[in-house]
């Protein structure tokens, strides 16, 4: 879901510097707007489930300051972009890094992926912190 979004919100955002027209863009906006929706959910689920309770919080925290801080940085790079590109440009600039964002995440979907045990069907805590250590605890580690 969370890559799928992605590849919607990069598609949409590639139709919409493509589009000489005002009415589809009303409709990949809409689109853009569901792409992105879709893997806000996924990432919000993935974070609270693979996270230990003992520092979910602090990790949402952390997520959710880092989030803000980069809207800001993104508002001022979307006036350069503006500037340079125009507002079609400033779409593309914006598809084509929402592709090259959703390329890099899919070597890190397949590792985290590979952390769930066959047998049960559910996440194995000591697998995932082996494999990623952003999420063990201090028990974990020792």
């Amino acid at each position: 879901w969370l890559i799928g979004g992605m590849a919607i919100a990069g598609v949409a955002a590639i139709g919409t510097w493509a589009s000489p027209w005002f009415p589809p863009i009303v409709g990949l906006m809409f689109l853009m707007g569901f792409g992105d929706a879709m893997s806000e959910v996924a990432d919000q689920g993935i974070r609270q489930r693979r996270t230990p309770d003992a520092v979910r919080g602090r990790l949402i925290g952390a997520m959710e300051s880092l989030v803000h801080v980069a809207v800001a940085v993104a508002y001022v790079m979307a006036a350069g972009a503006l500037a340079l590109f125009g507002p079609q440009g400033a779409y593309a600039l914006s598809g084509l890094s929402s592709g090259t964002i959703r390329q890099l995440s899919l070597p890190r979907s397949r590792l985290s992926s590979e952390c769930w045990t066959q047998t049960t069907g559910t996440r194995s805590r000591r697998a995932l912190s082996t494999r990623l250590p952003t999420f063990a605890t201090t028990a974990s580690r020792s």
